[in-house]
């Protein structure tokens, strides 16, 4: 059942095209577990983890939890590229969930690591790994380059701000969905 999981979950994502998708980076993410440090991140946590149940049912969802234990990074990502694109409907940036995935990607530089530069080069898994303990570890900057939500004129440092309310300054920075 987990491979059907990440199928599933792939296909969310919507970034499997060959040489140059991410089919092999979505599965460095979903081995890879999120650890909420700061407090609220808990709800996105458990906004990942819903999926499970979403996919499976609560019976097999419980099932699938035992397995895969904690919220994935690919869960996690995909649940934030989902919010996005549920805060992103009727306006003009509307987009579906794979637009706001490779966001993240871009955004946190791992959109280099294609399946192509992940099965011709030696040192990509574990420059992958540093990307993703410094998002997991909010290793970031201040304004949060190198984390999921950049700012140019951050109020708090971002990594001590919850992921839900950067994402919202994020948006309003960079969108003006919410009149900011």
């Amino acid at each position: 059942m987990n491979e059907e999981y990440f199928e599933w979950l792939l296909n969310k994502a919507q970034v499997d095209d060959g040489e140059n998708g991410y089919r092999l980076l979505c599965g460095i993410l979903h081995e890879v577990i999120f650890y909420p440090i700061v407090e609220m991140d808990d709800n996105r946590w458990q906004d990942g983890v819903e999926y499970r149940y979403e996919f499976a049912g609560d019976e097999m969802g419980d099932i699938l939890n035992k397995s895969l234990g904690g919220c994935t990074m690919l869960e996690l990502m995909l649940s934030l590229a989902e919010k996005t694109a549920f805060d992103m409907e009727g306006s003009v940036f509307e987009a579906g969930v794979g637009r706001w995935f490779m966001e993240l990607l871009e955004n946190t530089g791992l959109d280099l690591y294609t399946d192509h530069e992940l099965m011709n080069s030696e040192s990509a898994y574990f420059e992958v790994e540093d990307i993703l303990d410094r998002l997991i570890f909010r290793r970031y900057r201040y304004n949060g380059e190198g984390g999921f939500y950049p700012l140019r004129d951050p109020e708090d440092d971002q990594r001590e701000t919850e992921l839900e309310m950067q994402r919202n300054r994020y948006l309003m920075e960079n969108y003006d969905i919410f009149g900011g």
